[in-house]
């Protein structure tokens, strides 16, 4: 609108107004991040439905993070590392799709913890360890791929932290 302002005839310039266009421009914008959370989501949907299929009950031991976490972790970073590189220009919307992301990932994953039922003490463990690394995980998603460590927003940082949080509680009273 600026430059079109500048190129214009003075006696234009009150005319000039874009802010329709400014509206339809952010939206289209917003619908683009939604469809590139949606299709994150899509590739996260098989680790979580295993995550459901495991015999929580009949864990024996705790060991490394379990494989449904292993696989939402390379979905997960193949996917943002991907959509990082072709938003490179605009760190501002890639920072919106990450926001996004943990706001409809972190409830679908709390969801599922709830499905593992009937669940032990050490399954119990073994998810509050797995959670405890997707927490991880996903607190460096805004810096994911890059060779120099960006300064991740403390609003990002504060939607993580309080939703895996809530997470980590629920399985923490089900182990006492």
């Amino acid at each position: 609108e600026g430059k079109l302002e500048e190129k214009v005839e003075i006696s234009l310039v009150d005319q000039i107004k874009m802010s329709d266009e400014k509206d339809l421009f952010h939206s289209v914008i917003s619908n683009c991040i939604q469809l590139l959370v949606q299709y994150l989501e899509i590739t996260c949907a098989s680790a979580l439905s295993a995550m459901n299929k495991i015999q929580w009950q009949t864990l024996e031991s705790i060991g490394d993070q379990s494989n449904y976490v292993t696989a939402l972790i390379s979905h997960i970073s193949a996917t943002v590392e991907l959509i990082k590189d072709n938003l490179f220009s605009s760190r501002k919307y890639f920072t919106q799709f990450c926001v996004r992301f943990v706001n409809s990932f972190i409830p679908k994953f709390t969801q599922n913890l709830y499905k593992c039922r009937p669940l032990s003490a050490v399954g119990a463990e073994q998810l509050l360890l797995d959670t405890h690394t997707l927490k991880t995980v996903l607190l460096h998603l805004p810096s994911v791929g890059c060779q120099v460590t960006l300064k991740v927003p403390p609003s990002y940082t504060k939607i993580v932290v309080k939703g895996m949080t809530r997470a980590e509680m629920v399985l923490k009273i089900v182990m006492t």
